[in-house]
């Protein structure tokens, strides 16, 4: 899709609320656009890191309009940065800020399925979200005296995998005057923050022997890993309310009449603060290394990658509400509170402000990675969550490249926000 760029545009100042209104009707225009990508998505799941096609049908669209992608972002082969710049000039004046020419807002797009549940997240509404708001942003930039510049991320693996951790690692984030996402949910709703996670692996390689035979030679691995559970269960009662802590036992053995010489387990720890949850993460593993110790197994822990808590920003958030509302949208404030959920979205808060609006699909008593949630991002219906997201998010960005007292105050906000 091409668009003749109009040229009424006057000043950024004076014609804020036009540019935010011909973003929107650019969403508009693109809406059987962007529905027949997160159907097509939706129609074929990919598992974190391995989202080929997702990427390939984002991108694609993202390059026939305007936009310059960098593949295999982070080194990561279904991450991309795809970057649109204009050079206009402008601002409102009205704020301290005077870095107009640098600033760059980033839009990051999800599109990774859950095993076996498809997208029963709705990723895939998220990337159509990100893209309609990227197009929408570059032709808003296009045809206003803006400096500017927009990024669309695209970011694999969140669920479980960390793509933005990598990303953010690599510093792709750093600069930007914020991020700014969305998540289907059951409410419309910004601000407010979610678990830290940090994931373990407990390995245990005991000596394997004849259950009936011989027990006496052997050393029960999965002796160990029960031992784990059992420590864990003990120590839940220790910990403050906001913490949790689960377990699975992904090897137990081969036969129920041989000693199990090795035994796995995988575990999620979450706070909601990254420090306490350290002091956490530290007994969990104490609790695996005390079954080893108890059983005479060894024991082989490996640490997967960290989400972090979301770090809020008010400012941005207030932001975000806005244009939420000005779509019609009833927004609920969620600032001070934590959803017990953990997003690698809380990793790109700590480098940048952050703001992830919640766009309501399904009714309360629908949960997450469900079936029913998952139907519900493949509906018909999820077409204007998508169209309400990308113009809530666009209009956002254009809030922080046009205004410099919304810019300033986000910076603010942040710095305050970071301590």
């Amino acid at each position: 899709m091409h668009w003749e760029v109009p040229t009424l545009i006057k000043t950024a100042n004076d014609d804020l609320a036009a540019l935010k209104e011909l973003a929107c009707r650019a969403v508009d225009e693109t809406r059987a656009t962007l529905a027949e990508l997160a159907m097509a998505i939706h129609a074929h799941p990919e598992l974190g890191f391995e989202e080929r096609r997702a990427v390939g049908l984002i991108t694609r669209i993202l390059e026939a309009n305007g936009f310059k992608v960098s593949r295999e972002a982070a080194g990561l082969e279904t991450a991309f940065v795809a970057e649109a710049a204009a050079e206009g000039g402008g601002g409102d004046g009205a704020g301290a800020v005077s870095d107009r020419a640098g600033r760059t807002v980033g839009i990051l797009a999800e599109y990774d399925a859950l095993p076996e549940m498809g997208h029963a997240c709705g990723h895939n509404l998220i990337a159509a979200s990100a893209v309609g708001a990227g197009l929408a942003v570059r032709r808003a930039l296009e045809a206003g005296k803006v400096t500017g510049t927009v990024k669309v991320f695209g970011t694999p693996a969140e669920e479980g995998g960390g793509g933005k951790v990598l990303m953010a690692g690599a510093g792709l984030f750093d600069g930007l005057t914020a991020a700014l996402a969305m998540h289907p949910s059951q409410q419309n709703a910004v601000g407010g923050s979610c678990l830290a996670v940090r994931p373990f692996t407990f390995r245990f390689r005991g000596r394997p022997a004849h259950a009936a035979a011989s027990p006496h030679d052997g050393i029960n691995a999965l002796d160990a890993v029960i031992a784990t559970f059992n420590g864990v269960n003990a120590l839940r009662q220790q910990v403050k309310p906001d913490v949790r802590i689960h377990g699975i036992i992904t090897k137990g053995g081969t036969a129920p009449n041989i000693i199990p010489e090795l035994a796995e387990a995988r575990f999620a720890v979450r706070a909601a603060k990254v420090d306490y949850l350290a002091e956490v993460a530290e007994k969990v593993v104490n609790c695996a290394r005390a079954g080893a110790l108890a059983t005479g197994a060894t024991l082989e822990v490996k640490q997967g990658l960290e989400y972090a808590d979301i770090l809020p920003c008010p400012p941005l958030s207030d932001l975000m509400r806005a244009n939420m509302e000005r779509l019609g949208l009833t927004v609920r404030d969620l600032t001070g509170t934590v959803t017990p959920a953990s997003s690698d979205l809380g990793n790109v808060s700590h480098v940048v402000p952050m703001e992830e609006g919640n766009f309501a699909l399904v009714p309360p008593e629908v949960a997450y990675h469900t079936e029913a949630f998952c139907r519900a991002a493949g509906s018909a219906a999820a077409a204007d969550v998508v169209v309400a997201a990308a113009k809530a998010i666009a209009m956002t960005a254009l809030d922080l490249l046009v205004s410099d007292d919304a810019a300033e105050r986000v910076r603010e906000g942040y710095t305050v926000a970071k301590g």
